[in-house]
């Protein structure tokens, strides 16, 4: 396949490592801040401070294998490195789930909150 004039590198093309390693960072710099939706959900929801970075963990490994997913072509993935992150689309959504639910609500383990004690 040939490169269109008005691209760099194409689909298959791989770039130089300075140029990956840059493109890296600028990914990692621009995702991170978005972990703090994880943290405020989660801080919401009840989870104690000190199990706070296995949430955070747990969605930087979840987000790591989507990415993962998307560099495959075929069924999974576009074949572009398409970088999931979390977006504030599901904040308001989010603490209220966590809220009336937790975590398991946030997730939609449980279709609904549970029910106080009469």
């Amino acid at each position: 396949m040939r490169t269109p004039s008005n691209l760099t590198y194409a689909v298959d093309a791989t770039p130089p490592v300075q140029v990956t390693v840059i493109g890296a960072l600028q990914i990692i710099g621009v995702s991170t801040p978005n972990l703090l939706i994880v943290v405020l959900i989660a801080s919401q929801s009840g989870v104690p401070p000190d199990r706070m970075a296995s949430v955070i963990a747990t969605t930087m490994l979840v987000l790591s294998v989507a990415a993962a997913f998307q560099l495959c072509r075929g069924r999974f993935g576009s074949g572009y490195p398409v970088v999931p992150c979390p977006t504030s689309l599901f904040l308001l959504p989010g603490l209220l789930a966590a809220r009336e639910g937790g975590l398991p609500l946030v997730a939609s383990i449980r279709s609904s909150p549970p029910r106080s004690p009469a």
